[in-house]
């Protein structure tokens, strides 16, 4: 019996299955359908509101068994190869209303690994609740390094599966026991109506609210997009719709229920050789592949990293001689300001002193001329009051004998 690594089972009781519904019931945010008069509401109905909503992410699958006596709540987290993701994509607009679940894994008629698409159109969902701050299962844990958010999906019809155009039909897996078991588990899914797909919160878009809002409302009920896009898939393959649902009597039994093979006839121990354990030479070659694309993706970011190391190196030398300009720059600048500080205290010292001296050269000029002033003052009175003093007749007498003097030689 193969083991997987993909589908994690848990087993639930009927008692731990009530109280699973009655927690879930809490914790969903699910918002009232509004009701109205079937006129109003096929007049409403016919008008598709505004979105314009894209985003694709990584996604882990969480549904419920349908089997009976297995009443067991299915995780599908890693397709196949390991290394791929299941993702969700998200398109409403104008053109088409639909969630997309790829989930990669080999398949026969194909000669690289390429996924199957479980489309959910929007008038196939009956409601659409958002799942905020619930508590997830480890598996969810394990996949996302931040909280959770839930798409609570119920639907009124199955899941329409998209292949690739060449893909073989019956859908087999193309000779990989992985691909077998994300396979079976596909199969199983298929079948679900009410389901959960988880993305990281942090990846969520934020008309996430409005998308829920629309398709509980029923805005949607108009809008069929299973065939949207056919032709372009799978980079210009094309896709097509296919059944996994085949009849139980001719298809073979599933990866998850096949028996374990007899034990094999005791060894005969005188041979000292053992056989080496026989792998198929696709195993190998896809084992190689893969291996292959592992180091050329760590090339690849290697290769990117040290462009973006030298880049950042070369961009931080250009930084630092600038600083270092900036910094010569700065010190002239202020080598040439303590310049003309000295040079503007010298001046001031300078202006100060001269400033001083012409103030006192001012201040005897001034009183000179004050003193100046008085005598003449004083001499203009006495000559306006007809007075003549001794010292100006002996002037006048001296002058006039002079003068005579200098007559009489003269003749």
């Amino acid at each position: 019996m193969f083991s997987s690594p993909i589908i994690q089972l848990s087993p639930t009781t009927p008692c731990h299955l009530a109280a699973s519904k009655k927690r879930r019931a809490l914790e969903i945010q699910r918002l009232p359908v509004q009701r109205s008069s079937p006129s109003s509401g096929r007049a409403r109905m016919s008008i598709s509101p505004c979105l314009d909503v894209h985003f694709t992410t990584r996604a882990v699958i969480e549904w419920q068994s349908d089997i009976e006596s297995d009443p067991t709540t299915r995780i599908l987290a890693k397709p196949d190869p390991k290394v791929s993701s299941i993702t969700l994509t998200t398109r409403f607009d104008s053109k088409g209303s639909l969630f997309d679940i790829h989930v990669p894994l080999k398949l026969k008629g194909l000669d690289s690994t390429s996924d199957i698409t479980l489309r959910a159109c929007a008038s196939s969902i009956d409601s659409l609740d958002l799942v905020k701050n619930s508590p997830v299962s480890s598996e969810v844990e394990q996949e996302f390094k931040s909280p959770a958010l839930g798409f609570r999906f119920q639907l009124n019809r199955h899941l329409d599966l998209l292949v690739p155009t060449p893909a073989l039909e019956p859908i087999r897996p193309a000779g990989r026991a992985r691909s077998g078991v994300v396979l079976d588990a596909i199969r199983e899914f298929s079948r679900a109506t009410v389901f959960t797909v988880y993305i990281e919160a942090r990846n969520a878009s934020p008309k996430l609210q409005s998308v829920s809002d629309a398709v509980s409302q029923g805005l949607f009920k108009t809008s069929c997009s299973s065939r949207f896009q056919l032709a372009s898939m799978y980079a210009g393959l094309g896709a097509k719709i296919v059944q996994l649902g085949v009849d139980e009597a001719l298809a073979p039994p599933s990866y998850e229920e096949t028996e374990p093979p007899p034990p094999p006839p005791p060894i005969d121990p005188k041979p000292d050789r053992k056989r080496p354990r026989q792998d198929t030479a696709t195993e190998r070659a896809e084992e190689i592949a893969l291996i292959w694309a592992e180091l050329q993706m760590l090339k690849q970011a290697k290769d990117a990293d040290g462009k973006r190391i030298a880049f950042l190196e070369k961009e931080n030398q250009e930084l630092r001689e600038t600083v270092a300009k900036l910094q010569e720059r700065y010190e002239a600048f202020d080598k040439s300001q303590q310049d003309i500080h000295h040079s503007f205290g010298a001046l001031e010292t300078t202006v100060e002193k001269n400033t001083q001296e012409f103030e006192e050269s001012v201040g005897n000029e001034l009183a000179e001329l004050r003193e100046d002033i008085s005598q003449l003052d004083h001499q203009l009175s006495f000559i306006q009051e007809g007075q003549v003093s001794d010292e100006s007749v002996a002037k006048i007498k001296d002058a006039v004998l002079s003068d005579i003097t200098s007559r009489l030689s003269g003749d």
